[in-house]
This record gives C-alpha cells, sequence and structure tokens, in this order.
C-alpha cells in the first residue's frame, strides 16, 4: 500500500490516501486523519519500498498491518522539540519507520 502514496510530484494519491486514513482505529474525525496523513507524506520524502523491506525481514507482520502515527512535543529547557513518529505495531511494541524532527531546533 505505501508504494502507491504520492511523494509530491502533483500526482493523484486521494485514494490511496483515504485507505491509509482508514487504516487508523482513531476516535477523531476521519477527514482529520486523513489530511494529517496527507500532509506527513507530502512534506517528506519516505523511502517506502526499503521500510517496509526492512521490516518485514524482521518479523512476520501477516496481511494486515497496524501504523502509528504519533506526534508528541517535548521541551528541552527553554526549546521546544515536535516530534512525528511513523511506527508500525507488532506484539505490543511499536517499530518506527520514519522520524521527523521539526527543523527549528539547532544543537
Amino acid at each position: 500500500m505505501f508504494s502507491a502514496i504520492d511523494r509530491g510530484d502533483g500526482s493523484s494519491a486521494d485514494g490511496e490516501f483515504n485507505a491509509l486514513a482508514l487504516a487508523f482505529d482513531a476516535l477523531v474525525q476521519r477527514e482529520l486523519v486523513y489530511q494529517r496523513v496527507k500532509r506527513f507524506f507530502h512534506h517528506h520524502v519516505f523511502e517506502t519500498d526499503l521500510a517496509a523491506v526492512r521490516v518485514t525481514s524482521w518479523v512476520d507482520l501477516g496481511e494486515r498491518w497496524v501504523l502509528c502515527l504519533d506526534r508528541t512535543l517535548w521541551q528541552l529547557g527553554h526549546t521546544p522539540i515536535n516530534v512525528l513518529v511513523l511506527s508500525v505495531a507488532y506484539a505490543e511494541v511499536s517499530v518506527p519507520l520514519q522520524l521527523i524532527l521539526n527543523k527549528m531546533i539547532q544543537f
């Protein structure tokens, strides 16, 4: 499913984004999940084939994957750290596929 997702090159991927949004078991409105997923893949190049091969070589995920999209905001002193993580859940563990930090952080 990931390999068909638009990487921001202008091609239409509404069907794939909608399918991905529906895969989330969220209590929030589906449109909000759809927009979040669309923004995530629009602003970031995601090496989908590499990540999928890597994860599936480690564990047998079966046919149905449980994806987790988690955003958290941490504070390091006075510096806010905004983190977005896409992961796949397996055996009560979340295996990160992609991590994005906000670009305002300077260490």
